[in-house]
């Protein structure tokens, strides 16, 4: 199985699909990458990505409210949150800390 970690990885995807056997990939969304660009054909790119067969592991429960309320390719259907995980990323203190004073 793939793992894609940007919208260009899982766009380059959909010519392999094919030839898998389970056409499917792990997607780690961390930021709604769409947003990074103007309406152009990037945009609607990166936007077509989550419309192909994943599943989702979504970097903090905001960013995942925020795909399922805009409804976006996979996201507007409300099973598809079977197939997503979520996660809170922690920063351990003890092991990374500024070092000014």
């Amino acid at each position: 199985m793939f793992l894609a970690t940007s919208w260009t990885t899982a766009y380059r995807l959909k010519s392999v699909f094919p030839r898998m056997m389970t056409p499917e990939f792990l997607y780690l969304i961390q930021d709604f990458e769409p947003g990074f660009y103007p309406w152009s054909s990037s945009y609607a790119q990166a936007l077509e990505t989550y419309s192909l067969p994943f599943h989702a592991l979504i970097n903090q429960q905001g960013l995942a409210d925020y795909l399922f309320q805009s409804s976006v390719g996979q996201f507007a259907d409300p099973a598809f949150k079977d197939k997503c995980i979520v996660f809170e990323p922690a920063i351990d203190r003890t092991l990374f800390f500024s070092q000014k004073q």
